[in-house]
């Protein structure tokens, strides 16, 4: 993957981390805290410092050859643990759970987040491999 890719694929990662974080957030907040009616406008840029810290695990996909299926898992298993490493340890930082139910509720949360952002991506994915191969048949046609 060259750096114009690499670039592309973390600024759209983020966006989508970052949706997905302020959904979570309201979830989070509903279940965690039921009293909260309202969040901090300085909360915004800590979901996008977060965000960010949640995009960076990804560069572990990084490569230049062709992955395996058994490297693929093995990639996204390394990856999931990151994302947990880093995410519980900013989010704790950053104030955003504490005690132990708090813990176990970002710790889902994080899941289910990331749960949705590859499933988007994937999503992207299959409409670029769709594109990409109509044009590959026109050209092939013409």
């Amino acid at each position: 993957m060259n750096k114009k890719e690499t670039l592309r694929m973390l600024v759209n990662h983020f966006f989508i981390i970052y949706t997905c974080t302020m959904f979570a957030t309201i979830l989070f907040c509903s279940l965690n805290e039921p009293k909260t009616t309202e969040i901090d406008v300085s909360f915004l840029g800590y979901a996008a410092i977060f965000s960010l810290c949640a995009d960076l695990p990804t560069l572990v996909y990084l490569s230049d050859k062709e992955l395996t299926k058994k490297g693929w898992w093995i990639r996204t298993a390394v990856h999931t643990v990151l994302l947990e490493i880093v995410l519980l340890t900013v989010g704790y930082k950053l104030g955003m759970y504490s005690g132990i139910l708090g813990f176990v509720l970002f710790f889902g949360m994080v899941i289910l987040v990331d749960t949705v952002v590859r499933l988007v991506t994937y999503i992207n994915d299959v409409g670029t491999a769709e594109k990409i191969n109509g044009q590959l048949k026109k050209r092939r046609g013409e």
